[in-house]
């Protein structure tokens, strides 16, 4: 079972593959953890769909990993809040480097990326 600290480290690796599929992982992580959020006490459910739904569109730009389990959820959705919000963000910044060194793929990384950040921001802001 891969970890919230598994994730980071698999982003920040160099394997092309290994930062796709970490990447891939980070945004099905997050889309989980907005969807358990989202009618909890004291969140913005709006953003908290925001983010679930940037997550789910992220991740169909990219194949799902051939291998491994997913990191589950938390007890406490609300305490990976924060730690989802910093995978989202390096998620978004590896993919960017992942398309300067990969030309063939940089439009539809790049659009990934964009959609690991805006995520990020929507479930930054979940917090009422």
């Amino acid at each position: 079972m891969t970890t919230i600290e598994g994730l980071a480290a698999a982003l920040a690796g160099e394997r092309v593959e290994a930062v796709l599929a970490a990447s891939w992982d980070v945004l099905d992580l997050a889309q989980r953890v907005a969807d358990a959020v989202t009618w909890a006490e004291g969140f913005d459910e709006v953003h908290a769909m925001a983010a679930a739904e940037a997550c789910a569109t992220g991740m169909a730009g990219l194949l799902p990993p051939g291998d491994g389990q997913p990191v589950e959820v938390p007890s406490d959705p609300v305490a990976a809040v924060a730690p989802c919000v910093e995978l989202l963000e390096l998620t978004a910044r590896r993919l960017i480097a992942v398309a300067q060194r990969e030309p063939a793929a940089a439009p539809l990384l790049r659009e990934v990326a964009g959609h690991a950040a805006g995520a990020g921001r929507a479930l930054s802001a979940v917090r009422s």
